[in-house]
C-alpha cells in the first residue's frame, strides 16, 4: 500500500508551499541581513555624528572659558584687585594661612560649602579688601559656573579665593600643596607668555578631599611687569550638562568624555549616586583613534555589561588631548531589526498558510479527475467498454490522456464487437453445417 507521502495529493501543496515559503525566507533573510548591516551604518553615523557635535560644544564651551580667563585677566579690575590683596596681605600679623583660615574657614558661621557667602571676617585690611573685591568675584563664578577663582601673587601665595578651601593663604611654591595641578598652574603661568593659557586635566585634588580638580592659569599684567597670577578651578557641573543633553540619543545612549588614561572626565547620569570622574574607565579602539587625532567608530564590548555601538571623536585644548565617545546598546540599536524580524515571520507564516489553501486547491485540481480517470481506467480494465471518460472534454494534458484513454476503450470496444461477429458468423455457419449434415442423413435414410 503506497504512503499518502508519495501521492500528488500530498506532494503538489507541500512542493507549492515548500517552494513558496523558500522564497519568502530567503527574501526575507536578505531583507534582515541588509536591515541589519543598514541600521548598523546609520547608528555609526548618527553615533559620529553627536560625538563630533558633543566634541565641538565641548570645545566651544572650553575656548569660552579661556576667553573668559584671558578677558578677567587683563581687566583693570582684577589688577588692582591682585595688587590690593598683596597690599593688605603685607599687613597680616602672624602666619597668613592660620590667621585667614581661621578667619574664613574656622569661624565662618556659614556652613561648609557655603563659606563664600562671608564677605568680610573682620576690621583688618585685609578683610576691607576682602569686602570690596568678593562680592564681585564671586558673582562671576556663580554666573559662570566655576568651581573656584584663585588670586596668586608672585611669590606663589594664594592671597584669595571664591570658596576658602585647605589651600587658601598657603604657598604654592614652598607649602603642602606645591606639588598639586594648582602648584603647577601658578608656575607655568608665572613662567609663560604673558598671553599664554595653562590647562590643567582632571586629577585628585587634595584640598577639595580628594576630587577631581582641573585648572586654566594666566598671568595678571600691566605695563608689561607680570603682578601675579589668575586661575579657574574648571566647573564640572557645566562641562556634565554638556555631557549629558540626551539630545539624538536612545535610552541607553550616552556620551562620555574620556582623558588619556581612559578615565572619565564627566559624571554619567547612567550611574546615579556614583561620581565616574577619575573613576570610571574606557578603553578600546575607538578612544586610541580619537586621543590619536581620528575620529573612530566600532563596538565597546562589556561597557555596562553588553554590547555598545560607540563613535568617537578627537578634542584637544591646550596641549591636552580627550576623546568624546557617544555610545549606544546594541540592544537598543537592533530594536527595529528584531521587530522586522518578527514581521518577516508574521509574513512567511501567511504566505504559508496562503499556499498551503493554494496548493491544496490546486493539487485537488488535479487529482481529482485524475482519480476518476484511473477509476474509469481500471473499470476499462476489468472489460467495461461503456465506461464514459468525461475528462476527454478538458482542454488540458487530463483531457488528452482520457481523449487516448478514450480512443483505446473505443478500439477496444470495435475488436470486442468484431470478435462477437465472427463468433455469431461461426455459430451460424456452425449451425449451418449441422443441418446439412442432419438433412443428408435423413435423405439417406429415405434411400435405403
Amino acid at each position: 500500500m503506497r504512503s499518502n507521502f508519495s501521492k500528488l495529493s500530498f506532494r503538489l501543496p507541500a512542493i507549492i508551499s515548500g517552494c513558496s515559503v523558500f522564497a519568502a525566507v530567503f527574501v526575507g533573510a536578505l531583507a534582515y541581513w541588509f536591515s541589519v548591516s543598514n541600521i548598523e551604518k546609520q547608528a555609526d553615523e548618527r553615533l559620529t555624528a553627536l560625538a563630533s557635535a558633543r566634541a565641538a560644544g565641548l570645545k566651544n564651551y572650553l575656548e569660552g572659558i579661556g576667553m573668559d580667563l584671558t578677558v578677567t585677566a587683563a581687566n583693570p579690575f582684577v589688577g588692582e584687585a591682585l595688587a590690593d590683596f598683596e597690599t593688605a596681605w603685607k599687613t597680616i600679623d602672624g602666619n597668613p594661612a592660620k590667621v585667614l583660615q581661621k578667619a574664613y574657614i574656622h569661624d565662618n558661621p556659614h556652613p561648609l560649602g557655603e563659606k563664600d557667602a562671608l564677605l568680610s571676617a573682620g576690621n583688618t585690611p585685609y578683610d576691607v579688601v576682602h569686602e570690596r573685591y568678593h562680592a564681585w568675584f564671586r558673582r562671576l563664578l556663580k554666573t559662570r559656573g566655576y568651581y573656584d577663582i584663585f588670586l596668586f601673587s608672585g611669590d606663589g601665595s594664594l592671597i584669595y579665593t571664591v570658596f576658602k578651601e585647605l589651600d587658601f593663604a598657603t604657598n604654592l611654591m614652598t607649602g603642602d600643596y606645591r606639588e598639586t595641578d594648582l602648584g603647577n598652574a601658578f608656575r607655568a603661568a608665572m613662567n609663560g607668555d604673558s598671553e599664554s593659557l595653562h590647562f590643567f586635566d582632571f586629577k585628585p585634588y587634595a584640598p577639595s578631599a580628594g576630587a577631581p580638580a582641573s585648572f586654566i592659569s594666566m598671568p595678571v599684567t600691566r605695563g608689561g611687569e607680570t603682578l601675579g597670577v589668575l586661575i579657574f578651578q574648571m566647573p564640572i557641573d557645566n562641562i556634565n550638562a554638556v555631557m549629558s543633553n540626551p539630545s539624538g540619543f536612545g535610552e541607553t545612549g550616552e556620551a562620555v568624555l574620556v582623558g588619556a588614561d581612559r578615565l572619565f572626565r564627566n559624571d554619567s547620569e547612567k550611574t546615579p549616586g556614583d561620581n565616574d570622574i577619575l573613576k570610571a574607565r574606557l578603553d578600546g579602539d575607538i578612544v586610541t583613534s580619537a586621543l590619536s587625532g581620528s575620529d573612530g567608530h566600532g563596538h565597546l564590548d562589556g561597557f555596562r555589561g553588553q554590547d555598545f555601538i560607540a563613535a568617537s571623536a578627537p578634542l584637544e585644548f591646550h596641549g591636552t588631548r580627550m576623546a568624546v565617545v557617544a555610545a549606544e546598546a546594541a540592544s537598543e540599536v537592533h530594536v527595529p531589526v528584531r521587530q522586522l524580524g518578527i514581521q518577516i515571520a508574521g509574513i512567511c507564516a501567511v504566505i504559508l498558510v496562503i499556499m498551503m489553501c493554494v496548493g491544496l486547491f490546486a493539487a485537488r485540481a488535479i487529482t481529482v479527475p485524475v482519480s476518476r480517470l484511473v477509476q474509469s481506467a481500471v473499470r476499462l480494465a476489468g472489460g467495461d467498454v461503456d465506461v464514459a471518460f468525461a475528462e476527454a472534454t478538458r482542454k488540458d494534458e487530463i483531457g488528452e490522456i482520457a481523449s487516448a484513454i478514450a480512443g483505446f476503450r473505443d478500439g477496444v470496444a470495435e475488436q470486442a464487437r468484431l470478435a462477437r461477429a465472427r463468433e455469431e458468423e461461426e455459430r451460424q455457419r456452425t449451425e449451418r453445417q449441422h443441418r446439412v449434415e442432419a438433412l443428408n442423413a435423413q435423405l439417406t435414410e429415405q434411400s435405403s
